[in-house]
């Protein structure tokens, strides 16, 4: 007995009560298991479980796939539209640069930066509510 209940991961002097409820609650989850899964046997169920882990895996690789490629063909897009711009004289190649330059200076990815609008609060303890700039009209 001693062993049965050290496999259950119980204590040594474990008795038959606590045993016999380990028990009940394995077999209980092993049901559940087959009913989720609508398998006959606990190891067809968890050859069920373990495809789904796998399946979920190659979806989570196609996803980042599709983000890659959406992006590949949005900077293209981008390109395309440039070189037309400046094929028609709508624009000089230094007005395109300057324009990548001013769109890639945006909010970067790992700054943790973000663009805020909102009312800058005082740090005086006298003033009350939002900061009003010089020439800033009172709301």
């Amino acid at each position: 007995m001693k062993s049965i209940a050290l496999a259950f991961g119980l204590a040594e002097d474990a008795g038959e009560a606590e045993v016999l409820a380990a028990t009940v609650k394995l077999k209980g989850l092993s049901e559940e298991l087959c009913s989720a899964t609508g398998k006959a046997t606990p190891t067809e169920a968890l050859g069920a479980v373990r495809g789904l882990v796998q399946t979920k895996a190659a979806y989570d690789k196609l996803l980042e796939q599709q983000a890659a490629q959406q992006l590949a063909a949005r900077e293209a897009a981008v390109e395309a539209i440039w070189a037309e711009a400046v094929s028609a004289g709508k624009r000089t190649p230094a007005q395109v640069e300057a324009a990548r330059a001013s769109r890639k200076a945006g909010n970067r990815r790992g700054s943790g930066g973000s663009k805020v609008s909102v009312a800058i609060f005082a740090k005086s303890s006298r003033a009350e509510g939002a900061a009003i700039r010089c020439g800033q009209a009172r709301v």
